[in-house]
């Protein structure tokens, strides 16, 4: 179970006050700029990047799936070692990240000139990996930058602004490609990851050393909790290691609730089109609500328990599912879409608590570890939705996954409930 819990004090606002005085620090608006380039130049090149495997290099549909299957069993792989990396080289990161985010964006042009069907399944391997090691970089160092009082603003700050630049990414990429072919936006999409690098040059390397610092003094007092304990000469506990203790069980809560994730973005969009039914607008205006609800839940975090808002996730991610099995007309079917997207705002909740349930010095462990969860999840959610939709139909998917997130949120509460005791005890 986690470690390392914090007695919470009476809120007391002069504190948080003071805290929030961490959010102008050089380092933590460099880490929003980057995020938001990093996303904007990712989302933009996936708008068009089917096109252009399948399109420009006649690459089939289904080798493409496999391509994508790989570039995420990839990002997979490097979630934990990476997140290890982070805290191991920590004083001298900077130049670390800044080349890895140069080939992050570098990577786009492999799949520009790629000229077989094995250099272009080593652009998704690349891209994967890098994709995944880059992305840990943000949240990681933004818990350790900021006081964490404030973490939870930091974070939605940090997505609600990245969300806002980056809404129309994908449409803007996808329409660039379609009249101007795919050089151009291939290089627009790397010259954007680079402005977000340029930014991480007027990193205070200082702050990093710091940090270090600190990392070092406090592994020599007292041994972490946060990582499992591994013998030098024995590799399987080595990779152990890399996962953190105490970010474990909402690692494995937020990565099982990707699975309802999935049935939205792989399969409801053409069940809906089966159906007749309208997706579109629900959607589209679930996702508008949701990066509102989003930013307002993170700063909400840092004055109310973010297991309450986990709780509001979990309960209607439980109940949209049953909603979907039952309907038969259009509105109700936008009912339960429009219930998924204003309800799915638990991974936030769920980080903020992985934070502040483990060690400063370990959060790119913190991060890699609900990453890799995430990821792996993901992967396999798709295979159990098409078997289940292929073989036993839609209206059996959603019931189950509707179970599915009974049992989710009852763990949760569990957990919740004793957390909260474990808090008093401490207190």
């Amino acid at each position: 179970m986690p470690g390392n819990t914090v007695p919470k004090k009476k809120l007391d606002f002069s504190e948080l006050k003071t805290a929030a005085r961490s959010l102008g620090n050089r380092n933590v608006i460099l880490l929003i700029i980057f995020y938001a380039c990093m996303n904007y130049s990712c989302y933009y090149k996936n708008g068009f990047r089917g096109l252009l495997v399948m399109d420009d290099h006649g690459i089939s549909a289904t080798v493409y799936g496999s391509m994508i299957s790989i570039f995420l069993i990839c990002g997979l792989l490097m979630r934990t070692p990476g997140g290890a990396i982070i805290d191991k080289f920590r004083a001298n990161i900077k130049p670390i990240f800044i080349v890895a985010s140069i080939i992050k964006g570098a990577s786009a042009l492999l799949y520009l000139y790629a000229t077989s069907t094995t250099m272009m399944y080593a652009a998704f391997i690349i891209d994967g990996l890098l994709w995944s090691f880059v992305g840990i970089f943000p949240y990681a160092l933004l818990a350790t930058f900021v006081d964490r009082k404030i973490v939870g603003t930091a974070f939605a700050l940090c997505e609600g602004i990245s969300f806002i630049v980056g809404s129309s990414a994908r449409g803007l990429g996808a329409k660039m490609f379609t009249e101007m072919g795919a050089t151009i936006p291939t290089y627009i999409s790397f010259g954007i990851q680079l402005v977000g690098v340029i930014a991480i040059f007027f990193f205070d390397n200082e702050r990093l050393k710091e940090s270090a610092e600190e990392k070092r003094t406090e592994e020599k007092n007292t041994p972490s909790a946060d990582t499992l304990p591994v013998k030098q000469d024995n590799p399987l506990k080595k990779l152990i290691a890399m996962f953190s203790v105490a970010a474990l069980p909402f690692a494995i809560l937020n990565g099982a609730q990707y699975i309802v994730y999935q049935i939205d973005s792989s399969f409801l969009p053409y069940y809906a089109e089966k159906m007749s039914f309208d997706y579109l607008t629900p959607a589209t205006t679930g996702g508008i609500i949701v990066g509102i609800i989003g930013i307002v839940i993170g700063i909400l975090c840092d004055v109310v328990k973010p297991g309450y808002f986990v709780i509001f996730a979990f309960t209607g991610q439980m109940l949209f599912p049953f909603i979907l099995a039952s309907a038969e007309t259009s509105a109700m079917f936008g009912a339960a879409v429009m219930m998924y997207y204003v309800t799915n705002c638990y991974y936030m909740p769920l980080q903020i608590m992985a934070v502040r349930n483990s060690k400063n010095t370990e959060q790119g462990r913190v991060n890699g570890t609900m990453l890799f969860f995430m990821d792996f999840f993901s992967i396999i959610a798709n295979i159990l939705l098409g078997y289940s939709v292929d073989n036993k139909g839609y209206t059996f998917t959603f019931t189950w996954l509707g179970y599915l997130g009974i049992v989710l949120l009852l763990a949760f509460i569990l957990l919740f409930i004793y957390l909260q005791k474990k808090e008093k005890k401490l207190s």
